[in-house]
């Protein structure tokens, strides 16, 4: 496979490579809002362009991975591309598998666009829209012509303008989704309602987020309302370091996500390169 590209079977096979894997999907862990899923699906139908767009946190992944699901059991073939781990040097190798497969229908999925949308996305894109056959799927936040650092371009503004894409704003319907597919048993009580709307407001929430507290909460049980903050940064601290076993990768990685939360470059030439390759081989970071 070329640098860069990967195929969407064994990605989606590696919990490593985020969630939702095939068994969150095919075990019914995942809840889909069809409407959305449709959209997209009509967009590719229609248009072979989708950009997915939404805050941190909101679903895009989710989304993009249900239909390539979707695609891949209608025998598409379906290849996963992630800008964040996209170097130059991949680009025209990338830019020609584009237009290679043959035979069945292609559908190609871009996550994290907004890594680089004034480098490596902008060419990803010029590529796609030279194709004449495959779909394509783009993942990002939204990118806005003006940062406080530089002017940059908005790679999509074509596909925005020709009503290429779908924004995810997730509400409390889609929370109360989450709860229902973590829990088909349990019932929302009143001071359940009132935690969720304090805690995550009542639009555009941070699904990310809530799925830390329902893991926590499928380990603790009891009412949801009443799962510990403490609790769940503990879940999180053990899911991303239990492995590493070793106090200086645990110390570099809390510097880089302690930047990085906040869309903030992490300079690593002032730290020992040793650590920041290491935990770039344990797929924990890339750079």
């Amino acid at each position: 496979m070329i640098e860069g590209i990967e195929s969407f079977g064994r990605m989606m096979e590696d919990p490593h490579k985020g969630w939702p894997t095939f068994g969150d999907i095919q075990e019914g862990r995942v809840f889909t809002d069809e409407n959305i899923v449709n959209d997209v699906e009509n967009k590719l139908q229609e248009y072979r362009y989708c950009l997915i767009r939404g805050a941190e946190g909101r679903g895009k992944t989710v989304l993009a991975r249900i239909v390539g699901d979707n695609k891949d059991r209608e025998g598409w073939n379906v290849i996963f591309i992630d800008v964040r781990g996209v170097r130059r040097e991949h680009i025209t190798g990338i830019c020609d598998f584009y237009i290679k497969p043959e035979g069945k229908k292609s559908l190609f999925i871009i996550e994290n666009a907004h890594f680089s949308p004034d480098e490596i996305t902008p060419k990803l894109m010029e590529s796609a829209n030279k194709q004449d056959k495959s779909s394509f799927i783009f993942t990002s936040r939204k990118i806005f012509p003006r940062n406080e650092r530089r002017l940059i371009s908005n790679p999509f503004e074509e596909w925005e303008e020709n009503g290429w894409y779908v924004d995810l704003k997730s509400g409390l319907d889609m929370a109360r989704g989450m709860i229902h597919i973590k829990n088909p048993a349990y019932s929302l009580t009143k001071e359940d309602e009132s935690w969720l709307e304090r805690e995550f407001g009542e639009q555009n929430l941070n699904l990310r987020r809530l799925n830390w507290y329902l893991d926590t909460w499928g380990k603790m049980g009891g009412p949801l309302s009443a799962i510990p903050k403490e609790k769940v940064l503990e879940e999180i601290l053990n899911y991303f370091i239990e492995e590493l076993k070793d106090g200086d990768l645990e110390e570099m990685l809390l510097k880089v996500a302690g930047i990085f939360q906040f869309d903030v470059d992490f300079y690593g030439r002032d730290y020992d390169r040793t650590y920041l390759t290491e935990l770039v081989k344990r797929v924990l970071i890339t750079f």
